[in-house]
């Protein structure tokens, strides 16, 4: 799908039209912006062309979140005269808007059109307490449901029209609340004797593409990749963070789209920061108040946490056609289909996606969509 160098790893795949907009959103709540077709089109084995020739990202600054976006959803509509015209647009079902999380579980949705004009410099989208960094940011529209989950594995569903619409220079509201992480000692005087989950690879697909270029210089590679990492300079793109005692941390946020409500599908795919995995049916996961705990989405064994976790088999027959790519901390990276991982329980632990060394664990966690698939 695309050459990586050195300790590179694919953090975002999306699908862009020509005359579409994308969007780069920071840790720090700024936005920056491109034309999609100002992005070099190349081959699926090309290397790509650093988007800090088109953005001018401030130093210590990471790009956290990624998406594009039609013109027509940038575009302000004419209001119609009369006492009403004002309330119209703020009622459109059909608007677009940016739902945003950040790491300590505030959420906030601005209006699309807050994003019609951005200078090469950005603008700011969030403002964001101390200490707190802006985790992810997707379109919803009104009817959505959102799904915020947090690594201690609790998950909250609720609806997007329970947030209310805000300005760009606002904070944004509480979208769960997070909890405090037990200590690894007390987590596993806790663990339950009985653990129904099978000690199970999950098999991960073979790339016959590269088959040639691995036995070229495999170990070469491999130290590379390793030595990469105690760069200490500070990564242009923001990968999984892992965290150690106090509270938890937003791991992730999903949007369930109107016309996806009410089928047997979507499923949530989990990924754990130890390489474990599950899928869940989001039918699971009832609508609850905005702000509150959630409910358990995965269990886990001591010390281990949620990476990430993302939707999957939102086509109009419930197939799953997705895939994803999950790299580790050391270099390892594998690619799976998501059909291939099993379906559980919400207190399943999941199967094994890959066997991670003790100092090890995941980095990064990308979803391939089904139309680019091949």
């Amino acid at each position: 799908m695309s050459k990586l160098k050195g300790s590179d790893s694919i953090a975002k795949v999306m699908h862009a039209k020509d005359l579409d907009r994308v969007f780069f959103f920071t840790d720090k709540g700024n936005v920056l912006t491109v034309r999609a077709f100002d992005i070099p089109e190349a081959s699926t084995t090309a290397q790509g062309t650093p988007f800090t020739r088109f953005v001018d990202i401030d130093k210590g600054e990471s790009i956290t979140a990624i998406l594009s976006l039609e013109p027509s959803a940038l575009m302000k509509k004419q209001k119609s005269k009369g006492l009403q015209g004002e309330d119209d647009d703020d009622n459109d079902d059909d608007e677009t808007f940016l739902v945003m999380i950040t790491l300590n579980g505030v959420i906030k949705k601005v209006s699309a059109k807050e994003f019609a004009s951005i200078k090469r410099n950005g603008k700011r989208a969030i403002a964001l307490d101390e200490g707190d960094k802006l985790k992810q940011v997707l379109v919803a529209k009104n009817g959505d449901s959102v799904l915020v989950g947090a690594t201690d594995g609790t998950l909250i569903r609720f609806d997007v029209d329970s947030v209310r619409k805000l300005g760009r220079m606002s904070r944004g509201v509480r979208a769960i609340a997070l909890k405090e992480i037990k200590s690894s000692s007390k987590a596993k005087e806790e663990e339950e004797e009985d653990d129904d989950d099978d000690d199970f690879m999950i098999q991960a697909d073979d790339d016959e593409d590269d088959d040639d270029d691995d036995d070229e210089s495999e170990e070469e590679e491999e130290q590379n990749e390793i030595n990469d990492f105690s760069n200490n300079d500070e990564p242009l793109v923001a990968s999984v963070e892992h965290f150690e005692g106090g509270a938890a941390k937003v791991a992730g946020m999903a949007i369930i789209q109107k016309s996806e409500i009410n089928r047997e599908g979507p499923w949530i795919v989990f990924v754990s920061e130890k390489g474990r995995g599950k899928r869940v049916k989001v039918s699971d996961f009832k609508t609850q108040i905005r702000g509150g705990a959630g409910i358990r989405g995965i269990k886990f064994n001591s010390g281990d946490s949620l990476a990430a976790f993302a939707l999957i088999g939102k086509t109009d027959d419930d197939s799953i056609e997705e895939a994803i790519i999950v790299g580790s901390q050391l270099g390892v990276a594998n690619r799976f289909q998501c059909a291939s991982i099993p379906e559980m329980g919400r207190y399943a632990k999941g199967g094994m996606l890959m066997k991670l060394k003790k100092e090890d664990a995941i980095k990064s966690f990308a979803v391939i969509p089904a139309t680019t698939e091949d």
